[in-house]
């Protein structure tokens, strides 16, 4: 049960009430919402999203098909010396392209490589140190000894506390072997300052 205005005199009066008890006038209750307009309203959005839809595609279709038909009729204009030209660009640009991607993956398996050889020859350093829990290491440069037999060298920078509670700094220079995905210490040496 709901209050509602009565649209002659103003007053409130029960949606359930026969009558307004100031005036007497029969209340108007609110319309019923009209489903089938909803409905109707619904479908319509619905067919024109998918017309939308429908239509973009298409618009790129023909866009593509049209810089096809640009592109052979441009082609066409040109001397022969031109194409061979313009095509011998285009080998070069994808071989620098492929070059670039090459390289790429390069670098980041050498630097999967470098980050497993960091991880074990850092424990290796902090294995050497009296105080391994201070050190902070950093790796200063990496080089490759047989990259067949997966082995590099690792120059780290140490810093840690020593014996007499002293912070020194030094260089560490680790060999690993890098195979199946996993590293391995094979030699440590302090370098001389």
């Amino acid at each position: 049960m709901a209050l509602i205005k009565c649209h002659e005199c103003g007053s409130n009066v029960s949606s359930e009430a026969a009558s307004c008890p100031k005036c007497g006038a029969t209340p108007r209750l609110p319309d019923p919402p009209n489903w089938k307009a909803r409905i109707i309203f619904a479908l319509a959005s619905i067919a024109l999203l998918v017309g939308y839809v429908q239509y973009s595609d298409w618009s790129e279709k023909r866009a593509r098909k049209r810089a096809e038909v640009d592109e052979f009729m441009r082609r066409e204009h040109l001397t022969s010396e031109q194409r061979v030209a313009e095509d011998n660009a285009k080998k070069a640009a994808e071989i620098e392209a492929k070059k670039m991607a090459d390289e790429k993956a390069r670098q980041e398996k050498n630097y999967s490589i470098v980050a497993g050889g960091e991880s074990v020859c850092e424990g290796a350093i902090k294995a050497m140190l009296r105080d391994p829990a201070t050190a902070q290491i950093t790796t200063d440069h990496w080089s490759i000894e047989s990259e067949q037999e997966g082995i590099y060298w690792l120059t780290s920078i140490v810093r840690a506390r020593n014996g007499f509670n002293g912070m020194t700094i030094g260089s560490w220079q680790c060999k690993f072997r890098h195979k199946d995905g996993k590293s391995e210490a094979l030699d440590l040496k302090p370098l001389q300052s």
